[in-house]
C-alpha cells in the first residue's frame, strides 16, 4: 500500500519491538513520509502478568523503542496501550 499511495502519508502500528519496527518499516519504506505509532501496555497488570517486567524496565523499553524506531522514522508516536493514569 505505501508503495501505491503517493498523495498522503502511510502510518504504521507497532509494538515497542525491534521485531515489530522492522517489519514496519519494510512495510512503509517506500511510502511518502512514513510514520508509525508505537504502543506498549503500561498497566500495572500488564506489567506484571503479561510483560514481567518492572514499572523501571517497561519505561526503559519504550525509550529503547523510540531511540530505535527514529532511525527509521523522521515521525512517530508513542501510544500506552492503557490509560489508567498514573501508576
Amino acid at each position: 500500500m505505501a508503495k501505491t499511495i503517493k498523495d498522503c502519508s502511510v502510518a504504521g502500528l507497532s509494538r515497542a519491538s525491534e521485531r515489530d519496527i522492522d517489519a514496519a518499516w519494510n512495510s512503509l519504506k517506500d511510502g511518502v513520509q512514513p510514520h508509525l505509532h508505537i504502543f506498549l501496555a503500561t498497566s500495572p497488570v500488564h506489567r506484571k502478568y503479561k510483560l514481567k517486567l518492572s514499572k523501571e524496565e517497561v519505561i526503559d523499553q519504550a525509550i529503547h523503542s523510540v531511540k530505535y524506531a527514529a532511525k527509521y522514522f523522521q515521525l512517530y508516536n508513542g501510544l500506552p496501550r492503557t490509560l489508567a493514569g498514573p501508576n
